[in-house]
C-alpha cells in the first residue's frame, strides 16, 4: 500500500461496514476522533490491503482536520477509540493492528494524542495485548488508555472523561443521536 497514493475515496466495501468513522465533534481537548467499531469488522470478508488503504484514509481524514503548524492554536493531535464491546476473537485482526501500528509510527508521529480501548473483552488483555504491546513504543503505549462505558461519567477510566459526552452517541453514555454515517457511507433510508 502506497501511503501517499491513498485513493481519493474509501474503499466502498469498507465504508459499507460502518466501521470507522470521524465523530461529527471534538474531544474534551478539541480533537478530532476517529472511532472504530471492532466488531464490525471481518478479517475474511476484508483484506488486509483494502483495510489498510481505508485505515490511511481515515486518518487523512483527521490530519485534515489539524490545525497547520505555525497557525492560531489548535489540535495538531487527534484520538483514536477502537469500541471492542462486542467484539470476538476473530474480529481482532493481529496483522491489521501491527500496520495501523507501523502506519501510525512512521507517517503520522506524534499525531496521537490518545488512543481509547473500549470495553475490552474478557480474552483481549491476556491473549491479545501482549501480541500488540511490543509493537508500541513507549511514548505511544503510554497513550493507549484502557476505559470502560460502566465507569463513572467523566472519569479517565470512562470513554466520556476523554472524548467528552457531547461527542458521543446516546448508545456510548453521550448525548449525540444514533450514530452518524462515515464520510462517503449511503445514508440511512428516512423512517416511515
Amino acid at each position: 500500500v502506497l501511503i501517499g497514493h491513498a485513493a481519493s475515496l474509501p474503499p466502498p466495501a469498507e465504508v459499507a461496514t460502518r466501521k470507522c468513522y470521524l465523530l461529527d465533534r471534538r474531544d474534551v481537548k478539541g480533537r478530532p476522533v476517529v472511532f472504530t467499531h471492532v466488531e464490525r469488522h471481518d478479517p475474511a470478508t476484508s483484506p488486509l490491503d483494502q483495510t489498510t488503504r481505508f485505515v490511511v484514509y481515515r486518518l487523512k481524514e483527521a490530519e485534515t482536520m489539524l490545525a497547520p503548524a505555525g497557525s492560531a492554536p489548535g489540535a495538531t493531535t487527534f484520538s483514536v477509540v477502537f469500541d471492542l464491546g462486542g467484539a470476538k476473537a476473530q474480529n481482532v485482526d493481529v496483522k491489521l493492528v501491527q500496520r495501523f501500528i507501523f502506519i501510525l509510527t512512521n507517517f503520522y508521529p506524534e499525531r496521537l494524542g490518545v488512543m481509547c480501548l473500549l470495553d475490552a473483552p474478557g480474552f483481549f488483555l491476556p491473549f491479545c495485548w501482549p501480541l500488540i504491546k511490543p509493537f508500541l513504543n513507549p511514548a505511544t503505549r503510554d497513550k493507549v488508555k484502557f476505559v470502560s462505558s460502566r465507569a463513572a461519567p467523566g472519569s479517565e477510566e470512562s470513554l466520556t472523561g476523554w472524548v467528552g459526552r457531547e461527542c458521543l452517541p446516546r448508545a456510548l453514555g453521550g448525548e449525540q443521536e444514533p450514530e452518524q454515517p462515515a464520510v462517503g457511507a449511503p445514508a440511512a433510508p428516512a423512517a416511515s
